[in-house]
Parts: structure tokens; C-alpha cells; sequence
């Protein structure tokens, strides 16, 4: 604006000049650059577009073409067709039914047998009780199942390789709907106060233990080498592929990391450790961004009987500042497991027996705002290997899109 006021005679120079002013009551300047403005305006109303349509033209699993098509009129009367579209991306978005894509939902409902997730690609089951040998039973959109559930808390020395079971899964522990996407198990385990929380979502699904007491540490079992572990059996899964890591761990040594354990189009990434307090942290879940979270390591087993485990573990000594706060235990020496506090080889918990009677889930009368510390294993979509990203073409990720092999732009 100051090259272009430059080349704009002041009302002085025009009287230098010999020029005619006009009586105005303000500056022959800024009258001009008023009325330049009004053009400018004038010209815009003219070709504001008018919107025809928009809508969401094609769709995918993993993504949608949206299309906006508007008129514009320009200063003269003519009038164009203008297109704009982008796409959008991301993991399971759309599922087919019924001869058609339909957006997913993420919503879980109540079933005869329990709850269960239909709204997407991948489908779902839930147990009305956590003692059940499937608690989570989840088919993918290329046919693959994930069966399993969550059975002790535990410590492991893995400087001596010994173990002591602090909590098991109670006989009866019923699963709660808590509208539109969560199940609560509470007070779940014998031996320390602990809940259970699933999360489903189109592109996540994440089962979070949420310790509610102190563990306590056994008598002979060193701070610096012992992790506190969740051990979750796995009833049924194909043969995984696994992406291994090497992690320092201070006294513990270099400990190894299943950090992507992939089942065809599903996989367990890194979880995170962290303390909730309210609503918001609890919100982010898996995704905490907290300086206080920690990366939860992973170990996949397979034994020689053909059972398979999935131990998520955070060392002792990192979780203390965050452990401490939290009231002391009350539950001690409540189940035959947690009574003898002798540390031992590993000995792997026992598959519960199939439910005699399986009822539909329920909705939670209560709310659910816990407070305590939080060890979750998240699975998300993999899309395989993903289209080629089109020169020319707006991509739009809103929320987040994983492929665990490499895109081509």
C-alpha cells in the first residue's frame, strides 16, 4: 500500500498543480482509496459462487471424495460452473452393506450373548463378563480373527527371571455399556483394585487396566530390574508378524520390544502408562501426550502347547512417581495367587472356563470418572499397502491414517 499511495497525488500537490480539489471533508486520498475499496467490493458480491451441490462423491474403506459445485456469476453476467473436491483419508471409514458404503459409527450395542460393534469394517464381540476365555472376540474386513482377554497383573524380576502374581481376573466381574463406545469391567481383579475399560472406535480399539491401589513390591525382588506386567491370553490369532526393537532399561539391561505386532489388517502399536485424574486425560487414552506417560514395552509368547500371551510391561522405578499417589492396598492376600509373595519362575495363567450363561450387557446406571493409573494395549487398523498418492489431488487426513508400508507420492 505505501508504493501504491506514493503514486496518488495529496490534496497540497494538487493545489501545487493547478488541479481542481472537490469540497470533501476528508483527503482526496483517502476518498480515492474508498472508493477503489467500494470497486473492489462491488466486483467481489458479483462473483461470489452460489453452491449447486456438495456432497461426498465416491468412497472406500479408507477414504471419501468429497465435491462442492458452485455457480459463479461473474461482473458481466456470465455465469461458470466451478468443481472443488479433496479427499479425505483415513482408516476404516467406510464399510460395505447391503450393496452399498455406509460411513462408520462408533457404537457399540447390546447383544443376547453381550455387547457387540457392527458399524464399520471390522466387527466385534464383547463378553458380559471379564472371566470368560474371549472377553473381546474381533473380526477384521479381510476375514482374520483376534480373540483374547485380559488375565493377571503381575511383577517380573528379568534379572532373575522370577515372577509374582499380584491380582487375577475375578469369577464374576460383569462389563457395563458405558454409551456410545465403552464397556467397564470395575473392581475387576482379586488382589488389588484394578478396572477393566474397552474402547472401540472405526480406527482404534484399546483395553485399558486401570490400577485404582499401590502394588506393593515383594520382599527380595530388586526395584531396579522388576516390571510391573499385564498379561493378557490371546485365545485365537493368525500367525503374527512381528517388528521387533532393542530398548536400554537403565540396571534392567537392553530389553526387547515387539513394537508392532501385525495380524493382516490389524495391529498392536505402543501403548502409553499414565495417571488419569479427570475427564480429559481419560479422553486421550492411548494417545496420552503427558510428560508423566511411558511407553509400554511388548512381548509376544506363543508356548509349546500352542497358547499365546501378550505382555505389556512398564519398569518399576520409572511408574513409582505416579504409583505412590495413588491410596494404599487394601485387597492384599485376598486370592490363593496373591498370598504367597515367594518370587518364582513364570507360570502362565490358566484360560477361564466357557460361560454356562451369557446375558446381554447392560448400561451403566453410574458414570465412570476414575482416578489411578492407566496401562492400555492399543490395536488399530493397518491398510496394507496403500494407493498411490495422485499429483494434482487434495489429500485431507482429519484424524490420522497408518499404513505400515511405505506411501508412494
Amino acid at each position: 500500500m505505501k508504493s501504491f499511495e506514493r503514486n496518488i497525488l495529496t490534496t497540497a500537490e494538487c493545489k501545487d498543480s493547478g488541479m481542481s480539489v472537490p469540497s470533501t471533508n476528508f483527503p482526496f486520498r483517502e476518498g480515492l482509496i474508498a472508493s477503489l475499496g467500494f470497486f473492489f467490493v462491488a466486483l467481489a458480491i458479483a462473483q461470489t459462487p452460489t453452491e449447486l451441490s456438495n456432497s461426498v462423491v465416491e468412497r472406500g474403506e479408507d477414504f471419501a471424495v468429497y465435491q462442492r459445485v458452485s455457480a459463479v456469476t461473474d461482473a458481466v453476467g456470465s455465469v461458470a460452473t466451478q468443481t472443488n473436491q479433496f479427499t479425505l483419508l483415513e482408516n476404516c471409514l467406510n464399510y460395505f452393506e447391503n450393496g452399498e458404503w455406509k460411513e462408520s459409527e462408533d457404537v457399540i450395542e447390546s447383544a443376547p450373548n453381550g455387547a457387540v460393534a457392527t458399524r464399520g469394517p471390522n466387527k466385534a464381540i464383547f463378553s458380559s463378563e471379564l472371566a470368560a476365555p474371549a472377553v473381546f472376540d474381533v473380526l477384521s474386513s479381510d476375514g482374520k480373527r483376534l480373540r483374547g482377554g485380559v488375565r493377571v497383573i503381575q511383577l517380573t524380576d528379568v534379572a532373575s527371571g522370577k515372577s509374582v502374581t499380584l491380582a487375577t481376573v475375578k469369577a464374576s466381574a460383569r462389563g457395563e455399556l458405558l454409551p456410545p463406545n465403552r464397556i467397564v469391567y470395575r473392581d475387576a481383579f482379586d488382589g488389588l483394585k484394578a478396572d477393566v475399560l474397552l474402547v472401540w472406535k472405526h480406527n482404534y480399539f484399546g483395553q485399558d487396566v486401570v490400577i485404582r491401589e499401590q502394588p506393593q513390591l515383594p520382599q527380595g525382588m530388586s526395584p531396579d530390574t522388576t516390571r510391573l506386567e499385564i498379561v493378557t491370553e490371546i485365545v485365537e490369532a493368525p500367525p503374527p508378524e512381528i517388528r521387533k526393537q532393542t530398548v536400554p532399561a537403565d540396571k534392567a539391561g537392553q530389553l526387547e520390544d515387539d513394537v508392532v505386532i501385525n495380524f493382516g489388517r490389524l495391529a498392536f502399536v505402543m501403548g502409553k502408562a499414565f495417571q488419569v485424574t479427570d475427564e480429559l486425560a481419560w479422553a486421550v487414552g492411548g494417545l496420552n501426550s503427558s510428560d508423566d506417560s511411558l511407553p509400554v514395552l511388548k512381548q509376544w509368547q506363543t508356548l509349546p502347547d500352542g497358547r499365546m500371551y501378550l505382555i505389556e510391561s512398564i519398569g518399576w522405578t520409572d511408574a513409582q512417581p505416579q504409583l505412590k499417589g495413588l491410596p494404599a492396598t487394601t485387597q492384599a492376600n485376598v486370592t490363593p495367587a496373591s498370598k504367597d509373595k515367594t518370587a518364582v519362575a513364570r507360570v502362565w495363567p490358566a484360560r477361564p472356563k466357557p460361560l454356562a450363561d451369557s446375558k446381554p450387557m447392560q448400561i451403566a446406571q453410574l458414570g465412570y470418572q476414575p482416578k489411578g493409573y492407566v496401562v492400555d494395549f492399543v490395536i488399530i487398523p493397518d491398510s496394507g499397502t496403500p494407493p498411490t498418492l495422485a499429483s494434482g489431488v487434495t489429500y485431507y487426513i482429519k484424524t490420522s491414517y497408518y499404513s505400515g508400508s511405505p506411501v508412494t507420492f
